[in-house]
């Protein structure tokens, strides 16, 4: 009998130990799985910081950096230069600027950029023609009168002419013509301030590059 009691302890004591053992082993398990995870979700998160920090890093479009620009003259017009985002050619011309486009004192060049490049122009008031026209444009504009003599300003010469500016052409006219159509605002005389100036979405400059 007591054999028997003995055998039982021995019994009892070995399934207690083994029972301890495997609580042991599962928790060490557990344990691990639970820092995997944990280490997995901080590299994710590591990652998803670095590629939002260089997507906000790209400069904005309409910066370009210093001699990344094309400058040419439209329709081969010193008066008219424009620059955009290219690589610069041997024979295009160095920069555009306010001084590039103008060939005397009386005339004025202004460089204006918007989304879509930038455009340096000169302008001109002449007085001249039959019958008497005195306007301020664009030099080469056709409202120009041909073989005009450069002036400062333009004003209505009679009791029966106008001065009519257009905001859309950059021009201003003096003539017999009644204000309408493009030139439909009258106003008391025309000079380069009035029409060297740039759009409302564009920014002034002094140059293009």
């Amino acid at each position: 009998m007591r054999l028997a009691n003995s055998i039982s302890s021995v019994l009892a004591v070995g399934l207690v130990l083994a029972a301890t053992a495997a609580c042991k082993s599962d928790s060490s398990t557990d344990g691990a799985g639970a820092d995997a995870t944990v280490d997995s979700r901080a590299v994710a998160d590591i990652s998803s910081t670095a590629k939002a920090d260089a997507v906000s890093s790209l400069p904005d479009a309409r910066i370009y950096p210093p001699n990344s620009r094309k400058c040419s003259l439209m329709f081969n017009d010193p008066a008219d230069c424009n620059c955009d985002n290219g690589t610069p050619g041997a024979t295009d011309p160095p920069a555009c600027s306010t001084a590039s486009v103008v060939t005397s004192t009386t005339d004025q060049g202004v460089c204006c950029e918007d989304a879509f490049g930038c455009e340096c122009r000169g302008y001109v008031c002449a007085s001249g023609g039959n019958p008497p026209t005195c306007a301020c444009a664009s030099i080469g504009d056709p409202d120009l009168p041909l073989g005009g003599t450069a002036v400062l300003e333009c004003t209505a010469s009679s009791s029966g002419q106008r001065c009519c500016y257009s905001s859309s052409l950059h021009s201003c006219r003096c003539t017999s013509f009644t204000c309408s159509g493009s030139y439909d605002v009258e106003v008391p005389s025309c000079n380069l301030a009035v029409v060297a100036v740039c759009a409302s979405d564009a920014t002034s400059l002094t140059n293009c590059k």
